[in-house]
């Protein structure tokens, strides 16, 4: 099955030719800029009949999401190239450095370079296994605002509620188990 940015059916080599001119000009792609770019020129009007009657919209973004897919399915490959040849160079890197450490007598390191030796090694284990080199303290700086949002009705049902626990108790002064209206309230 032919792609959508191929010639279409029924579809002659003239309208084909300019839909390729205006396909392969990418995202300044303009009928006007077809109709410069051609030698024989029509009228505008029937580029912009072609370009409806075939599509030309559609196919060339269809064209473009191929292009950039087949940009990422090069890239992303290349990628997994390069981190393979990084991993052979690394391994004959350390098969270097192992046979040069065998010949280091450890009596001969001072201090400073027994240390240096193990946070390399420290480093290069804790890199192996995907996990941070260094462990520090983190400061975090700005000004964190907090949204609460609630029912006010709700929020009014609540407060009225105490009001009446309260009046029940008798801590409003001339209150005694009535609210605000003067009846008696709902101890239910």
């Amino acid at each position: 099955m032919a792609e959508i940015w191929e010639r279409q059916k029924n579809e002659n080599s003239k309208a084909y030719a300019a839909f390729c001119i205006y396909r392969d000009m990418g995202v300044e792609r303009s009928i006007e800029k077809v109709y410069e770019k051609r030698s024989k020129r029509g009228p505008l009007s029937r580029l912009k009949n072609w370009s409806v009657k075939y599509n030309w919209v559609k196919r060339a973004n269809a064209y473009d999401d191929y292009l950039e897919r087949k940009k990422r399915e090069k890239n992303e490959k290349e990628i997994l190239e390069m981190a393979e040849r990084h991993a052979k160079l690394a391994k004959a890197f350390q098969q270097r450095i192992a046979q040069a450490l065998q010949q280091i007598d450890p009596a001969q390191l001072s201090p400073s370079d027994m240390a240096k030796w193990l946070e390399i090694a420290t480093k290069l284990e804790r890199l192996s296994r995907g996990v941070p080199t260094e462990i520090g303290k983190q400061e975090v700086q700005g000004q964190v605002t907090q949204r609460y949002e609630y029912d006010i009705t709700h929020r009014v049902e609540q407060y009225a509620d105490i009001y009446r626990q309260l009046a029940r108790r008798g801590v409003f002064c001339g209150s005694d188990e009535g609210d605000d209206t003067g009846e008696p309230l709902d101890t239910t």
